[in-house]
């Protein structure tokens, strides 16, 4: 570990962001997508943080590094206020309305699980992919 250095790192974020190392892609020659990239080196950091905090080593090599976004815009979806009534209309009680509208109409977060079996098909809403 104590043989890498911050221009390695800077190497190991070029290739993660340009090589197709899957083989799933072989016609292309991009990288990861930079949110799965970020996982890659904050957990990388994390690693070394942690054996500096240890005094295994004497620096973070990943300390500089800058991280590409973690936002997914291509996950994205404009949900219309008409879907998020009739989906409001047929929740099986107070808890889910509760929770439609808080999640649409106050941007409240909410997890997802929830969501999935409440029968969005028949409202014309496609279900988002799971990753």
């Amino acid at each position: 570990m104590d043989s890498i250095t911050s221009g390695d790192v800077a190497d190991y974020k070029a290739w993660l962001l340009t090589d197709d190392r899957t083989g799933k892609r072989p016609h292309m020659r991009r990288g990861l997508p930079p949110a799965t990239v970020a996982k890659h080196l904050g957990i990388a950091a994390a690693v070394f943080h942690d054996a500096v905090r240890r005094k295994l080593l004497s620096d973070n090599p990943f300390r500089d590094v800058r991280c590409p976004s973690q936002v997914n815009r291509e996950r994205q979806a404009y949900v219309p206020v008409e879907v998020v009534e009739r989906l409001i209309e047929q929740a099986p009680n107070a808890e889910w309305r509760l929770l439609l509208a808080m999640s649409r109409y106050l941007g409240v977060r909410v997890p997802s699980e929830p969501f999935s079996n409440l029968g969005l098909r028949g409202l014309g809403a496609q279900p988002a992919p799971h990753p």
